[in-house]
């Protein structure tokens, strides 16, 4: 009596569909879902709503390996009511590279697939739970992503779209019409990204300034917004008043913002004292002008990245001197007549102490930009890593600069979560192990000096001087010396570090021994 008790208790406790689906979210094989939806009415229903909850093959690869892939719902393409029973299941589609890693290698004759060209197969078919889709782009994407399909998977229930492409024959098909469907139908979308990787011509254009600042009026419960390239003639002036409006807004992401944009904000319409009141992450082009009028609203930003847009000299005192005590990352790419001082450097960190992620030029990182540096010493650099002890990734890239592998030895005393360092700097990296003592850099993995060359490297023991950079950098997997124009003691240093580098990751592998005296043996007792 009692066993038919309890298993009567357990089959009414797996009859009720949030114990059951409580229960199957333990599962972590998509063949055990499946079987599970093979049980009954019920239990179909909750594994599917588990299963197919993400479909995609980046989701299967990177998220969750139960994750069916697209070219799976499309397979069911022609029983109608059947792949519409999974659609009502799904909450996020992700349209990649289809097999992208198979194998990790291609036949000679393979050809990449998108699938976004699964697009067709689902016409007439409604996603009710869609939350989250994603295009990346693809050599071919664009020639599936196009309006008449994409509208389909503009549901009520979405909150994130994400929409990335090449454009050719005739542009990525976007238009007034389009966004004008995503205002109406699209009123609890919270994400917003967008991007072309080629710009769109006149031509090609069927997104109207006009039209696209209709469509930011009506999207106030945005919270990230990112509008890249492609689209740099699709803001305007009125566009741009309508989204600092936004009072959920925390990540903003603009190819551009003019300062007369700025100066044409109306302050009646900020009843909360300011635009973006919210905003924690700007990420656009801007003039000194333009960058000292917004950082005045921008009090709580934690991330910003500034590329020039206009005059673009005295950026980074602007920044210095603006006080952001909440600042953690700050990328800045530069022109060549941008200056940086040494002062500034110091009162950036003084006061921006949470930084994690400096980074001078920013993303384009181009030799033939570098700013300038006036009284930038390895003094400076000692007072600037006396501060900021959160530093992980650090990127000072400047012409006229005066630093030496002091300056590394200081980053190394100072900041010992730091795994990425880029510098301009004269080091002499047999002085540098001979001062340094072990595990100087315990996390560090990436060293790139861009230095000039200097008369004075004489290396008494090259093999040596790469073995014992290891012991003061020991989870080092990449040192890299920029420009080319390198002595020819500098380029046999490299390569001997490269293939210290190589054999001390072979021999934690355990692929083969290390050699007397290694990068981690004897050496040790050398410093």
């Amino acid at each position: 009596m009692a066993t038919s008790d309890a298993y009567t208790a357990a089959h009414r406790t797996l009859g009720l569909p949030e114990l059951l689906a409580y229960t199957l979210g333990f599962q972590s094989k998509a063949s055990s879902l499946a079987s599970c939806m093979r049980v009954d009415s019920l239990w179909a229903q909750e594994a599917a709503k588990i299963l197919w909850r993400k479909c995609g093959y980046q989701i299967q690869l990177i998220e969750d390996r139960r994750a069916p892939r697209i070219r799976d719902l499309a397979a069911l393409s022609h029983r109608p009511d059947r792949i519409q029973w999974y659609a009502d299941c799904i909450h996020s589609l992700d349209f990649n590279i289809e097999d992208f890693y198979r194998d990790h290698v291609h036949p000679p004759d393979y050809e990449l697939r998108d699938e976004a060209r699964h697009h067709s197969d689902f016409t007439g078919i409604t996603f009710p739970h869609l939350e989250s889709i994603n295009f990346s782009s693809s050599n071919r994407c664009c020639l599936y992503n196009r309006t008449s399909v994409l509208m389909q998977y503009l549901q009520p229930s979405l909150k994130s779209f994400r929409g990335f492409g090449y454009t050719c024959n005739g542009g990525a098909d976007l238009s007034d019409q389009f966004f004008s469907s995503m205002k109406n139908r699209c009123q609890s979308l919270e994400t917003l990204e967008l991007m072309l990787e080629v710009k769109l011509s006149s031509e090609d254009k069927t997104v109207s300034k006009k039209g696209f600042a209709r469509f930011l009026d009506g999207m106030r419960q945005l919270s990230t917004l990112s509008i890249r390239q492609g689209f740099d003639d699709v803001m305007s002036s009125e566009g741009f008043g309508y989204l600092v409006q936004y009072q959920y807004l925390t990540h903003l992401d603009l190819p551009n913002i003019p300062e007369q944009w700025i100066r044409d904000l109306d302050p009646s319409v900020f009843p909360w004292g300011g635009p973006l009141p919210k905003i924690t992450t700007l990420s656009a082009g801007l003039s000194d002008g333009g960058l000292e009028l917004l950082l005045t609203h921008l009090r709580h930003i934690t991330t910003l990245e500034i590329r020039p847009c206009g005059p673009f000299i005295n950026a980074f005192g602007i920044l210095a001197s603006a006080q952001l005590i909440d600042l953690e990352s700050l990328s800045l790419d530069v022109f060549p007549d941008t200056i940086v001082r040494g002062a500034d450097l110091i009162l950036l960190a003084r006061t921006a102490k949470r930084l994690e992620h400096l980074s001078i030029p920013g993303a384009r990182d181009e030799s033939d930009k570098l700013p300038s540096a006036i009284s930038v010493t390895d003094a400076v650099i000692n007072e600037l890593t006396s501060h900021l002890s959160n530093l992980k990734e650090l990127c000072l890239k400047m012409g006229g600069a005066s630093l030496t592998e002091a300056s590394l030895i200081s980053l190394g005393e100072h900041c010992k979560h730091l795994e990425s360092c880029s510098i301009s700097a004269d080091v002499f990296f047999e002085e540098l192990v001979r001062k340094s003592r072990p595990n100087l850099f315990p996390v560090l993995e990436e060293l790139f000096i861009t230095q000039p060359v200097s008369d004075r490297r004489e290396y008494k023991d090259i093999l040596q001087t790469a073995q014992l950079l290891l012991v003061a950098f020991p989870k080092l997997e990449d040192l890299g010396q920029e420009p080319g124009e390198l002595s020819d003691l500098d380029d046999e240093f490299a390569s001997a570090a490269s293939d210290a580098i190589f054999k001390r990751n072979r021999y934690f592998r355990g692929l083969e021994d290390m050699p007397e005296g290694g990068p981690m043996g004897t050496t040790m007792d050398l410093l």
